[in-house]
């Protein structure tokens, strides 16, 4: 007897969800799907029998991420039949499986809020890093004007200090040039007579 062959789009009244729908549940759960010669992919009464009970557990609630450790656990299929087995499992054991799932998130949101922290203050070190470093600039460009001023009022001191001295020397050397020109007359006036 012929095994009975199912179009996707089939399928998808069948199982009463949209053509994508079953190829997201097939990449998600890693399904995997028999193909003709062309590449098309093809369902048989097995598959449709999965997806109806995928549809099942998701409009009960769980989520894919569930669905494909039962369908990995080999709690749905068996022997590549897909069977109410699911039923036959102890409800500690899904309860388990939700729980740990549960934890799974809280870990995630853990991890995802200490992440976010960490961004905030690396963000917020760098906005204080920024405005310190500013305002250090700030100050020491202050404290360098003031010190090239008082530099420049230093040399200005130091300069008229050194142009006083040249005054009074010139002035001390004409005076001393005088009183021995004066000298220097005389002596050659002695020498003469």
């Amino acid at each position: 007897m012929a095994e009975t062959r199912y179009m996707i789009s089939d399928v998808a009244k069948l199982v009463e969800v949209e053509n994508h729908v079953l190829r997201y549940w097939e990449e998600e759960l890693e399904l995997e799907i028999s193909r003709n010669e062309m590449g098309h992919r093809y369902y048989t009464e097995d598959d449709v029998k999965k997806f109806q009970k995928i549809k099942e557990l998701k409009d009960q609630g769980y989520q894919l991420k569930i669905i494909k450790m039962l369908l990995s656990d080999d709690v749905m299929v068996s022997g590549g039949k897909v069977e109410n087995e699911i039923a036959k499992v102890d409800d500690n054991e899904v309860v388990t499986k939700v729980e740990s799932e549960h934890e799974d998130k809280l870990l995630q949101f853990k991890r995802l809020l200490n992440g976010m922290i960490l961004e905030a203050l690396n963000e917020n070190n760098q906005v204080i890093e920024k405005e310190v470093s500013e305002s250090i600039i700030k100050e020491v460009d202050y404290l360098l004007r003031v010190k090239e001023e008082a530099d420049e009022d230093r040399y200005r001191q130091l300069d008229e200090l050194i142009r006083s001295r040249q005054r009074k020397r010139r002035l001390f050397g004409k005076e001393k040039e005088k009183s021995q020109g004066l000298f220097k007359s005389r002596d050659l006036k002695t020498e003469y007579i």
